[in-house]
Order: structure tokens, then C-alpha cells, then sequence
């Protein structure tokens, strides 16, 4: 290679690494700092007292985004439809919306604060309803609601008991029962156990049984993930996985946005399924059991905990 070759190419190279961090100096600190994701569940949660929010008038519904989210796109549509009064705060340009949203416990865009709620992800009806709730005044319309999949959940553990629970106490609060149709219409699976366990009883009952896998739902039909026939489907791989190494049991509670306080500390949306073993989630899939991914996600975790077959 001659000389004037090589230097033409160093001086390429040298170019391109200069336009990198001359780009990179613009990208602002907060799109580094501000741990974000869309989110792909509904998810409402009580407002932190503490925390002040800047520039917010009484009343107005705050709004934390990005400018690359479509859920926070057709939130800020939705808003405008309906006539609502919003301040938009860019969480990846604004350091302190940013600070703001690690504060109120942000764990996802769009993110809309209202009143004593906070309201994850893009879910028309579902805001107009606890908008409604929240303030005087007449009910918005309802608005469809959108399909996606859902994240995965971290794997907390549960908190020691305050003395230790016999397996029969707790296996007495479990109530077999035969799967049946969760709505008129619904497809049932036959010859399916599952355990009905209330949620004050369900920190004894995977204490009391080495290997469990729940899902935490409701029956309530204003959560349309929940009664979509996610039940069934969640049934059928119950079916598939008979054995008494292994339990199935389902939590749920109605209305369901009324999350039991026995359950915070780890269900921050439905529905969603968990496998337990000595009493501590392991591993978890989030969202309806209608959608193939999560379905798959459900049996791929199972075969890994348990090495039973397909």
C-alpha cells in the first residue's frame, strides 16, 4: 500500500471517530440516566405522597414520555381527544422530569399522573375510567384498548413467616377446583386441578408446597387481558404437566384494580404467572396466556424448573 493510500485512510477513520463523539456529546445525560421501557401491561398504582412534581397546575393530568414511544404518541392523542389539560415532560431530555419519574417509582412510558394515581402504559378505557373515578364529574368515553406482550417481572422474595406454618393448615385453605369457562362461550379444560387460594392465604400455601405455579387474575370483566380466556389457556398447560411434584393454583380478586396489600410487594400487573419453589418466585411470564409469546415463555420456564417433558 503506498503512502498516500494509508494516510487517506487514517484520515478517514480519524473523521469518522470524531463525527461519534461529536454526536455522542449532544445525546443529553438524561437519555444515559433515565432507565426506561415502554410498557406493554395495564398497571395503575397509588401516587407518592412526597414527591413534587414541577410546573404542574391543579388539576392537570402530568404526563412522563418520550418522543420515540407510540404508546406515549397516542396517549398525548387521547388526552387531546378528549379535552384534557396535560403537561407533556420528556423524561430523556429533562433531567429533572427524569428525577421526577425515578421518584414516583416510574417503571415505564407512557406514565400519567393524576390526582392519588399513577397509570402505566398506553390503555385508553382504562384511563378514562380511573380518571372518572378520581374526579367529578361525568365518565369519559370508553376507548379500545390495544394488544401487545408483556415484560417479565423481577423475582422477589417473599417475606419469612412470623412463625413457622404446618402443610396441612395450609393445604386446608386450598380449594380443588375443576376448570370451568371464565365467560359464557369460554372452551374448558377437562380433568384440570387447580388450587383457589385466597390472597391471604397464598404466602402459607407456597411455603407449605415445594413446587407451585400460580396465576394471579380476576375475574372481573373490566380487566379484558384477564377474562380474554387466559383462564383456559392457563388451565391447559396445568393439563399438560400432571405430577405430584408439581401444584397449580390460581390468586384472584375482583374489582381488579384493588390489588391485595398481601400481594404488592410483587404483582404490579394481571394477569401474570409465577413458578414458586421453597416458598420464592424463581421465574415469572406477564401478560395473557392468549398470546403465543407468553404461552411459550410460561412452558419454556417450566421445562427449565421442572424438566418435565412438552
Amino acid at each position: 500500500m503506498n503512502p498516500s493510500t494509508l494516510f487517506a485512510r487514517l484520515l478517514c477513520t480519524w473523521a469518522s471517530v470524531a463525527t461519534y463523539a461529536a454526536l455522542a456529546a449532544l445525546v443529553p445525560a438524561a437519555a444515559q440516566a433515565c432507565d426506561f421501557k415502554t410498557m406493554h401491561f395495564e398497571n395503575n398504582l397509588p401516587r407518592p405522597a412526597q414527591v413534587v412534581i414541577s410546573g404542574a397546575q391543579p388539576g392537570q393530568v402530568v404526563l412522563y414520555c418520550t418522543s420515540m414511544s407510540a404508546g406515549c404518541k397516542g396517549m398525548r392523542e387521547h388526552l387531546r381527544k378528549i379535552g384534557l389539560d396535560y403537561l407533556d415532560k420528556d423524561i430523556v431530555n429533562d433531567p429533572q422530569a427524569c428525577a421526577e419519574f425515578d421518584a414516583l417509582g416510574g417503571q415505564g412510558v407512557p406514565l400519567a399522573v393524576f390526582k392519588q394515581r399513577l397509570m402505566h402504559g398506553y390503555y385508553p378505557s382504562s384511563f378514562d375510567r380511573l380518571y372518572a373515578q378520581y374526579h367529578t364529574g361525568t365518565a369519559m368515553p370508553p376507548s379500545p384498548r390495544p394488544v401487545a406482550a408483556a415484560p417479565v417481572t423481577p423475582a422477589p422474595v417473599l417475606p419469612a413467616p412470623a412463625a413457622p406454618v404446618a402443610a396441612v393448615s395450609a393445604a386446608a385453605t386450598a380449594q380443588p377446583v375443576i376448570a370451568k369457562p371464565a365467560r359464557p362461550g369460554a372452551r374448558a379444560s377437562a380433568s384440570v386441578h387447580v388450587d383457589d387460594i385466597a390472597p391471604a392465604d397464598f404466602a402459607a400455601y407456597v411455603r407449605a408446597n415445594h413446587s407451585v405455579v400460580v396465576q394471579f387474575t380476576s375475574a372481573d370483566p373490566n380487566c379484558t387481558f384477564c377474562v380474554d380466556g387466559s383462564f383456559e389457556e392457563f388451565n391447559a398447560v396445568a393439563a399438560s404437566r400432571t405430577g405430584p411434584d408439581i401444584r397449580f393454583a390460581r390468586v384472584q380478586w375482583s374489582p381488579w384494580s384493588k390489588f391485595p396489600r398481601e400481594l404488592a410487594s410483587f404483582v404490579n400487573g394481571i394477569p401474570f404467572q409465577a413458578v414458586f419453589k421453597g416458598g420464592r418466585l424463581v421465574d415469572s411470564a406477564q401478560g395473557s396466556l392468549r398470546f403465543e409469546k407468553v404461552k411459550k415463555e410460561l412452558i419454556d420456564l417450566l421445562d427449565q424448573q421442572s424438566g418435565a417433558p412438552r
